[in-house]
């Protein structure tokens, strides 16, 4: 118990070798998930239900970490912050991710590069309301492009935010709540960013396995990149600022609900992919632009580290 005492003690003066091991083991894992699918010999019917349903526990690796590492290196779970936050950030949490991708996609069809379609669904998630819904519309009930749109952005901002917001949390636990506020109590100058970076490249191997092989696709990875990087310094100013984990959940979850179900999915876009969504270069000047005000605004934080580990 002694050498076990000395140990934490000595990792509070190196915090570092928190943040690596922390990085290698998230990492590990969700490439070990992927690979694992990629090769694995199982029949491709529920190969494609395993990935399909699989991104919840994909999701839930840094949360599930994250925990472990808590209780190993007793850190407790106070500074997670559990506030509900004040009401201010809940709307910023909520308009940011559906006004960037608005105004990207609208630039998009002022430039004549694309059209609206109504395609199917990425994630099952989604489909088994949308075709409850539809499958009671009485024959009389007039349908229209417009119509079924409106339907999936209903879908979309209600129960597909609910569902997004449970997987969103997995990674928020891990990545706000764990990894952010051991990147403060190493004194690096760029706390928000470098969480930001290490959440962008946690993707790599889903973006290595299933993004189409295009020309384009090492300029998406970078785009891509730069933009969760400075997603994660507007979601970092939220999170410590209003004190909750519950408003750092809410934009991650908006972001991919908002960005793959209800503008990726209905739009199609003609040569506009490195411009728009969020591999395009256009949410990336957004997002800077949303990252560098906020810093220049920034407040006292009311979520201080605590990252002494209680011995």
């Amino acid at each position: 118990m002694k050498g076990y005492r000395v140990f934490l003690q000595n990792l509070n003066k190196r915090p570092w070798i928190e943040i690596v091991l922390f990085i290698l083991v998230t990492y590990g894992l969700n490439f070990a998930f992927l690979n694992w699918y990629q090769n694995s010999l199982l029949p491709p019917e529920i190969r494609r239900y395993l990935l399909n349903w699989g991104v919840f526990l994909q999701m839930w690796i840094p949360g599930t970490t994250a925990m472990l590492f808590r209780f190993i290196f007793r850190r407790g779970y106070k500074e997670i912050g559990w506030k509900i936050g004040n009401k201010k950030f809940w709307w910023l949490a909520f308009l940011i991710p559906l006004s960037v991708p608005s105004v990207t996609y609208l630039i998009a069809f002022l430039s004549g590069n694309a059209t609206l379609t109504n395609t199917g669904f990425v994630s099952v998630i989604y489909r088994d309301p949308l075709n409850l819904l539809t499958f009671f519309w009485p024959a009389w009930f007039p349908h229209s492009l417009g119509l079924e749109l409106l339907v999936r952005s209903i879908i979309v901002l209600t129960f597909g935010l609910f569902v997004g917001f449970v997987l969103a949390f997995g990674e928020e636990l891990g990545w706000r709540g764990y990894l952010q506020p051991r990147i403060k109590a190493s004194g690096f100058k760029f706390p928000y960013a470098l969480c930001g970076l290490i959440w962008a490249g946690w993707h790599f191997p889903f973006l290595w396995y299933f993004y189409n092989p295009t020309t384009t696709q090492i300029y998406q990875a970078i785009f891509f990149t730069i933009n969760i990087t400075l997603l994660g310094i507007i979601v970092g100013h939220l999170q410590m600022n209003s004190g909750s984990i519950w408003i750092s959940t809410m934009v991650h979850a908006a972001h991919n609900s908002v960005n793959f179900e209800l503008f990726d999915a209905v739009i199609s876009c003609n040569q506009c992919e490195l411009f728009v969504s969020e591999n395009g270069l256009l949410m990336g000047i957004i997002y800077g632009v949303i990252a560098l005000w906020m810093l220049r605004t920034q407040k006292p934080e009311i979520l201080r580290d605590s990252s002494v580990a209680k011995l």
